[in-house]
């Protein structure tokens, strides 16, 4: 009389999920416009160029906001596979706006490339990012050829990167609050003083020199525009005040005793022309 199947239950006592430990989760990809992203798992794209589309919905805002700190981590390329050269993003405003929603305390929004890091303020993105343009940003070692004499003379032997900050196609321009942060890749050598590096900044005819700070292999400073950059080693030039010698000494109380001679002379011929 036994029953087909006995009595065991289908599935077991198994819990589905094992026991796993909760742990770091990794950074959720972006997610891509068109699919069903409650049965689908989102892929990021990335060109044969290294350009990565990035949409950034709703949902995908929420998963980004629940790792952020005092920054949120919008993309880095660490975490994929191939060189990331230039990332376009769809959807800053709805970024903007689910972090008003839930009123986090949120400085800036982070992007890491293969080449560089650019960090970007929350009141910046919000200004330059009003409208529904794509915001374009990237970063690539490109060649001094690009550039007139005089300043490929003032890049010299050091790395030239080209940085492009753009929204909807069209260049951001010059901001004067300075509010975007670069983190470039910079190998100090051994006798080289962190204290003398100094970032050209070439954008059109203008070329200008700032300062910046050296940390964990990499150049830090803030900009305001997009151009062409070069990170350099500039060794402070110290003038030295040569000592007065005994020769000098001389010539110079000679040129004192001439003078004083001469005015006496003087004097005393004036007062012989007026006594006659």
């Amino acid at each position: 009389n036994e029953e087909p199947g006995g009595n065991e239950e289908p599935g077991g006592n198994e819990e589905p999920g094992g026991n796993e430990e909760p742990g770091d989760k990794p950074l959720p990809p972006p997610i891509i416009p068109g699919g069903n992203t409650e049965t689908e798992k989102p892929v990021i794209v990335l060109d044969n160029n290294g350009c990565v589309e990035l949409v950034i919905s709703e949902e995908y805002a929420k998963e980004l906001l629940k790792q952020a700190s005092v920054s949120v981590m919008i993309i880095d390329s660490s975490k994929i596979e191939g060189n990331v050269f230039s990332v376009s993003i769809s959807g800053v405003t709805t970024l903007l706006d689910e972090i008003e929603k839930q009123s986090l305390d949120i400085n800036d929004a982070t992007l890491i490339l293969t080449y560089g890091r650019v960090s970007i303020t929350l009141d910046t993105l919000s200004s330059i990012c009003s409208t529904s343009g794509k915001l374009e940003i990237s970063i690539q070692e490109t060649s001094a050829d690009k550039l007139s004499p005089e300043q490929q003379e003032l890049v010299g032997n050091n790395i030239l990167y080209e940085i492009g900050i753009s929204v909807g196609g069209e260049d951001i321009g010059i901001l004067e609050s300075r509010s975007i942060s670069i983190h470039l890749p910079y190998d100090l050598e051994e006798n080289e003083d962190p204290d003398n590096l100094k970032v050209r900044i070439l954008r059109g005819e203008s070329n200008e020199t700032i300062d910046c700070v050296y940390s964990d292999g990499e150049v830090i400073f803030n900009t305001g525009a997009a151009g062409y950059y070069a990170v350099v080693y500039e060794e402070e030039q110290i003038i030295v005040d040569e000592p007065v010698t005994e020769k000098d000494d001389n010539t110079l109380l000679y040129c004192v005793f001439a003078a004083i001679a001469v005015a006496i002379v003087t004097f005393i011929s004036y007062w012989l022309w007026m006594k006659n």
